[in-house]
């Protein structure tokens, strides 16, 4: 449910020719990314019971970044425009809804001409919604991560990177009445992306990304633990200003 981790190094990624100039000390970029992921999540119960749900999200980001010479902070918001309905729960296909809505703030910094770091805090909610009972996966907390960048032939970015995030979780039961109960979550997630210029301060991004989470938490005295593992792409669209 972390997947947006990468976030701060795709600012990263578009901020690259800004850092490499020294046109403007301060400079803000104005980001819009659309994704498509699939996601695969998997409820497992330490008395045996396993519930699979596999979900297509259609989401839609937008961000904010200021830059002051190698330095940058970004703020960002997804969130769900489609969430396809499926899941077979111990074999049997049962109706479900996803959304999944996120906020994330970053704080990056580019060390060396290829290579950049960020850290930042985010609040993520997964819901399902069903017509029987409906449940809320909450995470909110810091992530960090790495990223490498090279440019190719002047015509755009190659890059890759790797973050991870652990953070603490609240996890919301919703069935004739409210139950809430205390969560952990903790993961890593990779990606890896190809960026160029269009032209009049305007950058595009193509992407692709994978996510490993795992979101543990006890329910009426029962251990489970949500295996979140995400593969999406994106297509984004920034503008320098």
């Amino acid at each position: 449910m972390l997947i947006r981790l990468w976030f701060g190094f795709a600012v990263l990624l578009f901020l690259s020719p800004v850092f490499a100039s020294d046109d403007s000390e301060l400079m803000f970029a104005l980001s819009s990314e659309l994704g498509y992921k699939e996601l695969e999540f998997q409820v497992i119960q330490l008395n045996g019971t396993t519930t699979l749900y596999k979900p297509n999200l259609l989401t839609l980001q937008v961000g904010l970044t200021g830059v002051y010479k190698d330095f940058y902070i970004s703020v960002a918001a997804e969130r769900t425009l489609a969430g396809e309905e499926s899941a077979i729960v111990n074999g049997s296909f049962q109706n479900n809804r996803f959304e999944r809505n996120e906020d994330v703030l970053t704080f990056g910094y580019q060390f060396f001409p290829m290579f950049s770091g960020f850290v930042g805090y985010l609040d993520t909610n997964i819901v399902r919604f069903s017509s029987f009972n409906s449940s809320v996966y909450g995470s909110h907390g810091p992530f960090a991560g790495l990223g490498y960048s090279q440019s190719i032939a002047e015509k755009g970015t190659l890059s890759a990177s790797i973050a991870y995030a652990k953070t603490n979780g609240r996890f919301t039961r919703l069935s004739g009445s409210e139950e809430t109960f205390d969560a952990d979550a903790s993961g890593f997630s990779y990606s890896l992306a190809w960026s160029a210029p269009m032209g009049d301060g305007f950058f595009y991004r193509v992407g692709f990304k994978v996510s490993r989470y795992d979101y543990d938490t006890v329910v009426a005295g029962v251990p489970r633990t949500a295996q979140q593992n995400y593969n999406g792409v994106v297509l984004a669209v920034t503008h320098f200003f």
